[in-house]
C-alpha cells in the first residue's frame, strides 16, 4: 500500500511538474493568461510531493524524510491558503461594486450588414479571379425593356470549343458601329444545322433605342434603312426569341468571340454557359494562301457566291467556310469561268465611294471573273470609274474624292474614260 501511494504520487508529481513548466513557458512566450491553470498545476505538484514524502517517511523513517515532509506540507498549506484568499478577495471585490458596469451591446443589425458587405467583397474578388474581366462601369445604366437586371449584371461562362461540330447554330449580327458600349444591334440572323444539314433560319431587324437614326456608313454597308427598323421588335424581345431558337446548341461565327458575343452580352443576352466556335480562330491555324482572314476573303477563296455584309447571307457563307475548315478541305476553289460571259475582258475599271447593300469586294470580284482588271488608281489606261456615295472623312469641301477629281480632269483633257454608277455597271455585265 505504501509503495503504491509513493509510486502514484511520484507519477502525478512528475506530470504536474512538467505541466507547470509548460504553462510558464506558454505564458512567457505567447503572453497568454494561464494563471488559473498554472495555480492548479502547481498545487497538484505540491500535494503529490507531500504525499510522496509521507510515503517515504512511513516506509523508511529518518530525520531527513521527516523534515522534507514537514516542509512540503507547510508549503502546500500556505500556497493553497494564499490562492484561496486571492479568489475570495476577487469575489468580494466584484460583490462590493455598488453600481453595475454598463454593458455595451453591439448593434446586431449594423454588425450583420458590415459582415455581409465584407463577404460580398471577398466573393467578388474570388469571382474576378475566375472569370474574364468586364468593365461594369460602362454597362447600360438603364436596362432594355423586359431585360432582367440579373441577366445584365451576371457574366456568362464562355467556353471556346475546338471539337468538330455537326449540330450547331451559325449566327451574325449587324450593328450601328463597332463600339459594344455605345452602338446598337440592328439585325440578328442565324441558321441552324442538325447532322450538318440546314434545318431552320432566324432573321429579324431590331429597333433602335439609343440612336435616332442610322449612320450613313452603316446604311451603305448593310443596305438597312431607318424605315426597316421602325416596326421591328426591341432588343429584349429579339434576344428572347434568339435564345429559344438556338436551344442548347453551340454558336459558330466569324470573329464572334471578340465582336458578336460581347455585343449580345452587353445588350442583355445571358446564359450561364455559352459554347462558341470562332471560324476566324480556326482559319488562323490552317495553311491557306489568303491575304487576310476576313470572311469575304475566305468566301472568295472557297468560291462561295453570296453577298457580303448581309447577316443572313453571311451566316450561310460562314457555315460553308466552317465545314471546309473543319474537314480540312483547304484547296482553293476556282470558279468555272466557262459559264460566265467574259464581257469585261481587257477593260480597266477603278472604284470610288461606297455602295448600298453591296461590298466593294463583291464588285471587284465581278470585274475579275468577267475578264476585267481592277485598278486602285486612275491613269490614262483606265476605261471606267464606278462612282458610289462618298462617305470618307478626308473629302474636300465639294465632297469629291481624289479619284473622281483626277478622272474628270483627264476626261476634260481628252482621255477616253467614263464615270458610271453601279446600275450602269450592272447593265454592262448583264
Amino acid at each position: 500500500m505504501i509503495v503504491t501511494l509513493g509510486a502514484a504520487s511520484m507519477v502525478v508529481m512528475g506530470i504536474s511538474f512538467v505541466s507547470t513548466i509548460l504553462f510558464l513557458l506558454i505564458q512567457g512566450i505567447f503572453h497568454v493568461d494561464v494563471s488559473n491553470i498554472l495555480s492548479y498545476s502547481f498545487s497538484t505538484f505540491l500535494v503529490s510531493l507531500t504525499l510522496f514524502f509521507l510515503a517515504i517517511t512511513i516506509g523508511a523513517f529518518n530525520p531527513l524524510t521527516l523534515f522534507l515532509e514537514v516542509i512540503s506540507l507547510i508549503s502546500t498549506i500556505l500556497w493553497i491558503k494564499k490562492h484561496s484568499n486571492h479568489d475570495t478577495d476577487k469575489k468580494d471585490s466584484n460583490d462590493s461594486v455598488s453600481e453595475p458596469k454598463q454593458v455595451i451591446i453591439p448593434n446586431v443589425s449594423e454588425h450583420n450588414q458590415q459582415k455581409e458587405k465584407q463577404l460580398e467583397k471577398e466573393a467578388a474578388l474570388k469571382v474576378k479571379k475566375q472569370q474574364p474581366y468586364i468593365d461594369y462601369a460602362h454597362l447600360p445604366t438603364k436596362p432594355a425593356p423586359d431585360v432582367e437586371l440579373n441577366k445584365i449584371l451576371l457574366t456568362p461562362n464562355i467556353h471556346k470549343i475546338r471539337r468538330k461540330l455537326f449540330d450547331f447554330v451559325v449566327f451574325d449580327i449587324e450593328t450601328t458601329g463597332l463600339n459594344k458600349q455605345d452602338d446598337e444591334i440592328i439585325q440578328i440572323s442565324a441558321v441552324k444545322f442538325i447532322k450538318d444539314k440546314k434545318i431552320d433560319t432566324f432573321d429579324t431587324f431590331v429597333s433602335l433605342s439609343r440612336h435616332s437614326s442610322l449612320p450613313l456608313k452603316i446604311i451603305m454597308l448593310t443596305g438597312i434603312h431607318d424605315e426597316d427598323l421602325e416596326s421591328a421588335p426591341n432588343i429584349s424581345s429579339v434576344l428572347s426569341q434568339f435564345d429559344k431558337f438556338i436551344q442548347d446548341l453551340p454558336l459558330v461565327g466569324h470573329n464572334i468571340e471578340r465582336f458578336d458575343i460581347p455585343f449580345l452580352i452587353n445588350n442583355g443576352f445571358y446564359r450561364q454557359d455559352i459554347e462558341t466556335l470562332d471560324t476566324w480562330r480556326i482559319a488562323r491555324s490552317k495553311d491557306i494562301d489568303v491575304p487576310n482572314l476576313k470572311l469575304p476573303t475566305l468566301k472568295n477563296y472557297f468560291g462561295i457566291q453570296n453577298k457580303s455584309h448581309n447577316a443572313l447571307e453571311d451566316c450561310i457563307t460562314n457555315a460553308i467556310v466552317y465545314q471546309r475548315l473543319r474537314d480540312n478541305k483547304l484547296e482553293k476553289v476556282e470558279i468555272d469561268l466557262s459559264k460566265i460571259e467574259q464581257n469585261l475582258k481587257g477593260v480597266r475599271i477603278a472604284i470610288t465611294g461606297e455602295f448600298e447593300g453591296i461590298a466593294r469586294d463583291d464588285i471587284i470580284n465581278e470585274i475579275k471573273i468577267r475578264g476585267g482588271r481592277y485598278t486602285n488608281s486612275i491613269s490614262h489606261l483606265t476605261n471606267y470609274l464606278i462612282e458610289g456615295t462618298q462617305i470618307a472623312n478626308n473629302l474636300s469641301e465639294d465632297g469629291i474624292s481624289g479619284k473622281e477629281r483626277k478622272a474628270r480632269e483627264m476626261i476634260n483633257e481628252g482621255t477616253k474614260m467614263k464615270i458610271i454608277n453601279l446600275d450602269e455597271f450592272n447593265k454592262m455585265i448583264s
